[in-house]
């Protein structure tokens, strides 16, 4: 059972990459995060089954955890009034 749960795992993380690579080709072409981020998410709801879907964002969470300094990991909308 670990054994298959470390394949999806790696199926996943692939899948990933790949969909980081083509929103930051969105991104960079001048579309908005929003734009960028239904782009990716239609790819994912016709592309893949739901529990993979699922997995592919844990991993991408995990990886911007890893990756991104602190502050770009704080809630967006919850600052507190100046």
């Amino acid at each position: 059972m670990v054994a298959a749960a470390e394949q999806d795992y790696h199926e996943a993380r692939d899948l990933a990459d790949g969909l980081i690579t083509s929103a930051r080709e969105l991104i960079d072409a001048g579309w908005t995060d929003f734009e960028a981020a239904v782009e990716v998410y239609a790819c994912l709801r016709t592309g893949e089954p739901a529990t993979l879907v699922t997995l592919i964002s844990a991993v991408a969470l995990v990886r911007v955890a890893k990756l991104a300094p602190p502050e770009l990991t704080k809630p967006v909308g919850n600052e507190e009034p100046s």
